[in-house]
């Protein structure tokens, strides 16, 4: 089978960039927003949902925040043209309530699936946990065209990665990396999606690229091209109350706030998958 690229974990920049609340101010959280993504990468497409579930306290190297906390869940279908079967993921992100800054965030991914042409199944579990010292600023407050930032942290990545419930060779993983990158605001502009027309703020760096609501208060598509091919998010469904003046309308059933976990581990869990074919295959063979 094709060999797909890893994307590593980091920043969560896809699922879970902080919201935005009116004229790019900082956003206000309730519990019980939720906002739900549609997503199609090179092998996985599906949907995604995050809700907030309310705060706890977090202790990271030698501090101790108070997180907003986001839980997510998904769903969907892994196909490469040789292998296919169904996918479910279930994680959280942390956000320093102070700051919105991300403090930790984590996805576990289970798949079982099977040759096209018929086969045994392959049960593949990936839990990838990504921990940030200090918190990284995805946003910069407020947002404006022509703004820019950079983003600097030690990131300690933790990975597992088992098909059939035996460990994938060189995991699980545990290593503390750097993450450096700028983003810039380029524009702010008009955009439609599945939920609705809204004017975004849009946001990028170098392989990245998202879209801001303030009525929202989240990001209403991404477009991610780390693995090379595109992997895009898309807004379905939301509700984000914001603040007490302004409460916000459900626009629709369901839904699911993108965290940062889930949509790049969507990506990663692409190149894992990957990795864990092939040493079943080899196992197989031997």
């Amino acid at each position: 089978m094709k060999r797909i690229p890893i994307v590593p974990l980091i920043g969560l920049l896809l699922l879970v960039p902080a919201p935005v609340a009116a004229e790019g101010e900082s956003p206000t959280y309730n519990v019980g927003d939720y906002w739900r993504y549609s997503f199609e990468s090179p092998a996985i497409t599906g949907t995604i949902n995050t809700t907030i579930t309310g705060t706890r306290q977090l202790a990271v190297g030698g501090s101790t925040y108070t997180v907003w906390a986001g839980d997510s869940t998904g769903s969907g279908t892994y196909d490469d043209g040789t292998y296919a079967g169904p996918v479910t993921m279930s994680g959280y992100t942390y956000l320093d309530a102070a700051t919105l800054r991300t403090v930790k965030e984590s996805l576990a991914f289970d798949a079982v699936i099977a040759p096209k042409a018929g086969g045994n199944n392959i049960n593949l579990h990936i839990n990838s946990t990504q921990t940030y010292d200090p918190p990284i600023e995805l946003q910069h407050y407020p947002l404006a065209a022509g703004n820019s930032w950079s983003v600097l942290s030690s990131v300690r990545e933790q990975t597992e990665n088992t098909v059939d419930g035996n460990p994938v060779p060189g995991y699980p993983v545990d290593k503390t990396t750097t993450l450096s990158t700028t983003f810039s605001v380029p524009s702010r502009l008009n955009k439609t999606v599945t939920a609705g027309t809204f004017e975004v703020f849009v946001i990028k760096n170098a392989t990245l690229e998202f879209w801001f609501s303030d009525v929202v208060g989240s990001t209403i598509m991404v477009i991610d091209t780390r693995a090379g091919d595109p992997t895009t998010f898309e807004l379905i469904s939301y509700r984000y109350q914001g603040p007490p003046e302004d409460p916000g309308t459900p626009n629709a059933p369901g839904g699911g706030f993108l965290p940062a976990s889930g949509a790049v581990a969507a990506l990663a869990a692409t190149g894992l998958v990957a990795i864990g074919v092939r040493d079943r295959r080899r196992h197989d063979r031997g």
